[in-house]
């Protein structure tokens, strides 16, 4: 006789063994295809869209830092 723990552990490995991997084909998913940016007419990347200024990331190393290495 099996105890309720094992025919658990052999349900969940059943359930496992049936769910989907790999490339999705069995739950009706298109073929993952690897992304491209956007470019321009000329072969540039495409950097449309909405940017903002809402962080104030220095652009300058400050003064007193001018000796100091960095790290």
């Amino acid at each position: 006789m099996t105890s309720r723990h094992n025919r658990f552990g052999w349900g969940v490995v059943a359930l496992v063994a049936v769910l989907p991997s790999g490339d999705g084909a069995i739950c009706g998913q298109a073929p993952v295809r690897p992304w491209t940016a956007p470019k321009t007419p000329w072969d540039h990347p495409d950097l449309q869209g909405l940017w903002s200024n809402g962080t104030t990331t220095p652009l300058e190393r400050p003064e007193e830092l001018k000796d100091k290495a960095r790290s």
